[in-house]
């Protein structure tokens, strides 16, 4: 598994599987420097609350939820770095493709990030599929959103909402962004805290491919968990 390297203030935090451990560029701490820890608590434990971001997606925030009310019923498949999850065909909109990205923090894991792919709730667009981020809270709603698909150009959405959980981004998926998505190894997002300070997390898109196809295929392949591409 490809590790996912998130930078921040010269920074870096590398995870590697399921083990995530620092590499410091400098002599402070990662999150030394203003950076609100306890909003990020709170966040991390959205899998507690009820249905979150609505008319969005049959996603992931949603179907986490769903999960503290009827456990077991979820399935699941691993593809590279995503997890293709199902939750039911009543749902609607059943299956996402998720990515979530951890930090450290008194060794324990915490969520900084989380990507999740699906269906358009809202066909009135021009993209049938979308990418909704959770950030954290305290990001600068007027700075937007940016994401980049390996060396192609980056671009800017603007945050649809906040809650308590964090803020929302809701990225589009038109064929070509899909189509750089499935080229590139890996991602970048771009988002700007309170303070001012520029924060720069990188993501894999290893097994985005595969993962994608059984996704669009609604889905999920026996012995998935392992596949690349």
């Amino acid at each position: 598994m490809a590790g996912a390297i998130y930078t921040f203030n010269g920074n870096e935090v590398v995870n590697s599987g399921a083990c995530i451990s620092r590499v410091f560029k400098s002599g402070y701490a990662l999150f030394s420097r203003g950076f609100s820890f306890s909003r990020f608590l709170k966040y991390a434990q959205f899998v507690l609350f009820a249905v979150l971001i609505l008319n969005v997606s049959g996603g992931y925030f949603a179907s986490r939820a769903q999960d503290s009310a009827a456990p077991g019923q979820p399935v699941s498949g691993q593809f590279g770095d995503w997890l293709l999850k199902c939750v039911g065909a009543e749902s609607g909109n059943p299956c996402e493709l998720v990515q979530p990205l951890m930090v450290e923090h008194e060794g324990q894991p915490v969520e900084l990030l989380t990507l999740a792919v699906s269906k358009a709730a809202d066909r009135s667009g021009k993209a049938d599929w979308v990418l909704v981020v959770l950030t954290p809270l305290d990001v600068d709603l007027p700075s937007d959103f940016g994401l980049q698909a390996g060396q192609g150009k980056p671009a800017l959405f603007r945050y649809r909402n906040c809650n308590h959980l964090g803020c929302f981004a809701v990225v589009p998926l038109d064929k070509g962004m899909i189509g750089q998505m499935q080229k590139a190894s890996d991602g970048t997002a771009y988002f700007r805290l309170l303070n001012g300070r520029a924060v720069k997390v990188s993501f894999s898109l290893a097994g985005f491919t595969k993962g994608f196809e059984a996704l669009a295929s609604g889905k999920v392949p026996d012995g998935a968990a392992g596949e690349g591409g």
